[in-house]
């Protein structure tokens, strides 16, 4: 029975993230193609400036020496979109 109990478990889990990854497609595809541009809002850089502040991750390519920098943005909502479904 043990067995049973935990591939159930497994399935549960599996089912939570297919979901929240289904949920973070529809939610940022609703975003960037309808509620955008029917506002005229930018992009938030909220969350990601709150990471780099608290990580010191690297602002500008003044402070890298690099030609371009990228943002933690992407990097927060899809893994937390797909893990929390």
């Amino acid at each position: 029975m043990p067995n049973k109990s935990r591939a159930s478990v497994l399935m549960a889990m599996g089912n939570g993230a297919v979901a929240g990854l289904a949920g973070t497609v529809v939610m940022t595809a609703f975003q960037r193609l309808v509620e955008m541009p029917a506002t005229g809002r930018k992009e938030s850089y909220a969350p990601a400036d709150l990471v780099m502040k608290l990580s010191r991750w690297p602002r500008s390519a003044s402070e890298t020496g690099a030609a371009s920098t990228t943002s933690p943005t992407s990097e927060l909502v899809w893994p937390g979109g797909w893990a929390t479904g």
